[in-house]
């Protein structure tokens, strides 16, 4: 799991020992920027994918600006996505059975 940054929008861990799903949304987005982001998860079974939303704080706050598949493989996903001027949270799931990590950290293109 990468370190926080201080650029960093947002970011959420799965710890499976105590089943916690810790979210931190650290600082709106800003429109025009390019953001990435980083993910990663670990299954005990093979072939296991989970999936990622990213959803804006705001009003549309239940529609996905932007969702996809994670493989629990191990290797570490990036995607580039524009995003919303808005708060923006991350969300894994919904079933986390035989996930034992995952998580998905949110910052600004370099």
């Amino acid at each position: 799991m990468p370190a926080v940054t201080p650029d960093e929008v947002s970011r959420i861990v799965y710890i499976a020992k105590t089943q916690t799903m810790l979210s931190t949304a650290r600082r709106a987005a800003t429109a025009g920027q390019p953001y990435t982001l980083d993910a990663a998860c670990l299954s005990a079974t093979p072939g296991r994918v989970l999936r990622y939303e990213v959803l804006s704080t705001g009003q549309d706050a239940k529609v996905p600006v932007a969702s996809g598949d994670l493989p629990c493989d191990g290797s570490v996903l990036r995607n580039g996505t524009p995003l919303p001027a808005t708060g923006i949270q991350i969300s894994l799931g919904p079933d986390l059975s035989d996930v034992t990590a995952a998580y998905a950290v949110i910052t600004p293109s370099t």
